[in-house]
């Protein structure tokens, strides 16, 4: 049988098992996360406009053309001789 959290969370408050109790079963769920052990990632403005502009249907062209550029510069790289064939 699975008891809802809040249920729980009110049981334990009723039956005064303390406020250590609450916080240990919250950390252990994941209810609390320290804001001082996150760290978020670093985006540049340029990854965040990708990430923007390449999911928009209106966007396919920009896409290909963008797919395109990469595919060249990677085969006319010099240690490259041909798609992903190395010397």
């Amino acid at each position: 049988m699975e008891v809802p959290e809040d249920v729980f969370l009110e049981e334990i408050e009723f039956y005064e098992l303390g406020e250590e109790q609450i916080r240990l079963y919250r950390e252990k769920e994941g209810f609390i996360i320290d804001r001082e052990d996150m760290l978020l990632p670093q985006v540049s403005y340029a990854h965040l406009f990708t990430h923007l502009l390449f999911p928009q249907k209106w966007t396919q062209w920009t896409a290909e053309v963008v797919f395109t550029f990469v595919c060249v510069s990677v085969c006319a790289h010099p240690q490259c001789s041909g798609f992903g064939v190395t010397s």
